[in-house]
């Protein structure tokens, strides 16, 4: 792309200069000499009009090449991946699928490519939670994410008379075909960033919290099951039925809510915790903050910075020592807008980050798995 900008910025120098030339020889009045030299400049001109549309137009096709990989080409690419290895899914807990709402199929394609962790958008609209990054869309979370995990991870017993037994389901991990209990990766994590312009959609991110965590409570009691992690705030913990579920430990599906404003958090925090029980955790921006606020200690269980410039400047050990001072407070660490680059992966894993994110399953998978 530089090499035609170069060019471009040329042509534009010479095409002025050439303009500024022809506008002070016709002030200066006619000459035979001068009417040559103005009719050479006027062709001159007019090969680096063209030759600039030529460059630009060159210029944007190759921005739009760069930019062209649509959510159908990964599709396939992940698709002639795992049909290629014909085996089960591996569980990957360090992937996270970034935007993953934006694939060709939300969810489905994080989960066959053994994703632990994705992440949804979502905007309150007449108090239903729609996807979306930039706008709502018409497609509902409940819809393309609680629901099937929910789907997922109940299994039901039948009854003498062959009917299922809904009163009493039994819990399993998400991953529980391939997933020996073992190994990390018996809950996943689904990131829910919050999109509030209050000014735009009357919304605060408070309302949409409470919408979103009323709904994970209605499903599980709907289910008559724990699937998404409920917490009891007099102690902060998670509350553990043993009897429906099959690890007896975590529930299958910790929700995390993101895109918390600074300004907003300590409000937040506290609105979780007066509630006598709630179904999600939060994802804040600063470490420190939760050594001088009880309320975001209780409920903050991961710190995500933007991995810009003082990030990308830390040495191996430097990166080592902030992963180190989260999980000393019980937090896991998560960048975002990071590179594909597999040079730059080696070190968030070697430095010990927690969710290593990408809009591409299919290149993560095959780095992780070592494929």
């Amino acid at each position: 792309i530089l090499k035609p900008c170069r060019v471009c910025t040329s042509i534009c120098a010479n095409f002025l200069h050439s303009s500024a030339q022809l506008y002070e020889n016709a002030n200066a009045g006619a000459n035979p000499e001068v009417e040559r030299s103005l009719s050479i400049r006027r062709r001159r001109c007019c090969y680096d009009v063209v030759m600039l549309s030529f460059v630009v137009m060159v210029l944007g096709w190759m921005i739009f090449q760069s930019n062209c990989w649509s959510d159908d080409d990964e599709f396939k690419l992940l698709t002639s991946i795992l049909e290629s290895k014909n085996s089960f899914v591996v569980p990957l807990a360090r992937a996270h699928s970034h935007n993953d709402y934006q694939q060709e199929r939300p969810l489905e394609m994080a989960l066959e490519a053994g994703f632990c962790s994705m992440e949804a958008d979502i905007y309150l609209i007449k108090q239903e939670l729609v996807l979306g990054h930039v706008k709502p869309t018409e497609r509902l979370l409940e819809t393309h994410y609680l629901n099937p995990l929910m789907k997922r991870t109940l299994q039901y017993e039948e009854k003498e008379n062959g009917e299922e037994d809904t009163k009493n389901p039994i819990v399993k991990p998400v991953y529980s075909q391939s997933l020996p209990l073992s190994i990390p990766c018996e809950q996943i994590t689904l990131l829910v960033d919050m999109k509030h312009e209050k000014l735009v959609y009357g919304y605060s991110v408070a309302d949409i919290w409470t919408v979103l965590d009323d709904t994970l409570d209605r499903l599980n009691r709907e289910a008559n099951a724990t699937v998404f992690e409920c917490y009891s705030n007099d102690n902060g913990s998670p509350i553990i039925e043993s009897k429906s579920t099959l690890t007896g430990q975590l529930s299958p599906v910790r929700v995390v809510v993101s895109g918390v404003d600074r300004d907003d958090i300590k409000q937040l925090a506290k609105d979780m915790v007066n509630k006598k029980t709630r179904c999600s955790t939060l994802d804040g921006r600063d470490i420190d903050v939760v050594d001088s606020d009880r309320d975001i200690k209780m409920v903050q269980t991961m710190v995500s910075a933007k991995f810009e410039e003082n990030f990308q400047k830390m040495s191996l050990l430097e990166l080592s020592q902030y992963v180190a001072k989260a999980h000393h407070r019980n937090m896991r660490v998560r960048f975002w807008d990071t590179e594909n680059a597999l040079e730059l992966w080696d070190k968030l894993i070697a430095a010990g980050v927690d969710l290593i994110g990408t809009d591409s399953l299919s290149v993560l998978r095959v780095y992780l798995v070592g494929e």
